[in-house]
């Protein structure tokens, strides 16, 4: 039960992880954008 929980922790740190990286991505492209 406990391991679950953990998997299951783990697996929404991970997206979140992803989800900021992309955003972050996303932002860079739009400032190289707005600066040229």
């Amino acid at each position: 039960m406990q391991t679950r929980k953990l998997q299951c922790l783990q697996r929404s740190v991970l997206l979140l992880h992803c989800l900021q990286m992309k955003i972050l991505r996303y932002r860079c492209r739009m400032l190289l954008l707005f600066f040229r």
